[in-house]
């Protein structure tokens, strides 16, 4: 067999996505055997995922502070920006320990109202302490996860590799 991208050198695995065989020049690029089409396409799903997350954050904290600023919570307290801003940080890094909390393992739960109530307010509490901690590094960990991903998008200009556009090439 002869590798996919390089006709004149013999293939030495196989892609374990697409199945596409790669000789020794294609494959120590990444750590998972993928060929370039399906790292490309990787590599896109992951920074559709990251975009994603990071702007659910972003409406959220802005959402938390217009809902938040200038409101009068009694006749002496009204919040202002330096104190909304604070509120919506807290906000956002909820949703980061709550998608942290999420991505364990999911049980099943039969209660009543009450206990769902229990339930989903001691989790909010949990996920704000959570996200305490994993919100900074996890936007942290997306920021150099873009700029790591957007650096790789150079890969398909690597000369002597021939990247399928999306066409179906017969071989």
């Amino acid at each position: 067999m002869k590798c996919f991208f390089h006709n004149d050198r013999d293939a030495t695995a196989v892609c374990q996505d697409c199945g596409k065989c790669l000789c020794t020049e294609c494959v120590p690029r990444v750590s998972k055997v993928s060929c370039v089409d399906c790292l490309i396409r990787h590599n896109n799903a992951a920074r559709k995922q990251i975009y994603s997350s990071l702007a659910t954050a972003v409406i959220i904290f802005v959402v938390v502070i217009f809902a938040l600023t200038d409101l009068k919570v009694s006749r002496a307290l009204v919040l202002d920006f330096s104190i909304s801003w604070k509120l919506a940080l807290g906000a956002v890094f909820t949703y980061f320990g709550w998608k942290f909390l999420s991505g364990r393992r999911n049980y099943i739960f039969i209660g009543n109202l009450s206990f769902w109530f229990f339930y989903i307010f001691f989790k909010l509490a949990f996920s704000f302490m959570v996200g305490l901690f994993i919100g900074p590094l996890r936007v942290f960990q997306m920021i150099r996860e873009i700029l790591l991903l957007n650096k790789s998008r150079s890969l398909h200009t690597i000369p002597g590799i021939r990247v399928n556009t999306g066409r179906f090439q017969n071989r």
